[in-house]
C-alpha cells in the first residue's frame, strides 16, 4: 500500500483535563466530552499535530 501512515493516535491518561491543559496544541473541543466505552475524550486538531488526530482518553469513575 503506497502512502500508508498513521493518521490517529490515542493514549489513556489519568486526567484528560490536566493533560490537555498542559499541551500547546489546539483542541477540537474546549472541554473533554463523554466518548465510547464510558471514557472522557479530548482531541487535538491535526493541524497542530503534524496532520495526525490525537485523542486523549480517561476512564470515567
Amino acid at each position: 500500500m503506497t502512502g500508508a501512515s498513521c493518521k490517529k493516535a490515542s493514549c489513556e491518561r489519568a486526567s484528560v483535563r490536566q493533560a490537555s491543559s498542559r499541551q500547546s496544541s489546539e483542541l477540537l473541543n474546549r472541554e473533554p466530552r463523554r466518548g465510547a466505552d464510558n471514557k472522557w475524550v479530548a482531541f487535538f486538531h491535526p493541524k497542530s499535530c503534524n496532520g495526525r488526530l490525537v485523542e486523549l482518553c480517561q476512564s470515567i469513575a
